[in-house]
């Protein structure tokens, strides 16, 4: 006969113990909004907006039009990846705590993550719908 005990500490949740993914999701979100600032600036002859760079003839200056062609499609990837991941990372740690896995107080991070994953989606839709009108 093999008896299992069960530690009772198991069921408590720790008070004061933030999770890891919670400030990962804020972190990603701050980086996705500040990465799709800079994809916004960077992308060059906008019809709309401030331009920083301006049109780049690839047949005078070809290392200068690659590059700023590989930083604003290396941007772009920053931005959907982090904004993805900020996304899905805040949405698993609110749900926890409904299961009582996390402290309420950690309640306003989950929804900073997830608001700025998802706005920095909405402004990268939105930056290439009207460059595709304009």
């Amino acid at each position: 006969m093999v008896i299992f005990y069960k530690n009772p500490m198991d069921d408590e949740i720790e008070e004061n113990k933030y999770n890891k993914t919670s400030f990962e999701s804020f972190v990603l979100g701050m980086l996705a909004i500040f990465s799709s600032i800079a994809f916004f600036l960077l992308m060059p002859g906008k019809s709309f907006g401030f331009n920083i760079i301006g049109l780049i003839d690839p047949g005078v200056a070809f290392n200068k039009y690659v590059f700023f062609l590989f930083l604003t499609l290396l941007l772009g990837i920053v931005v959907a990846g982090s904004s993805i991941i900020a996304i899905v990372f805040g949405i698993k740690d609110f749900k926890g705590i409904f299961r009582g896995a996390h402290i309420i107080k950690g309640k306003g991070i989950y929804l900073a993550g997830i608001a700025m994953g998802a706005l920095s989606i909405i402004f990268l839709i939105s930056f290439f719908i009207i460059l595709y009108l304009l």
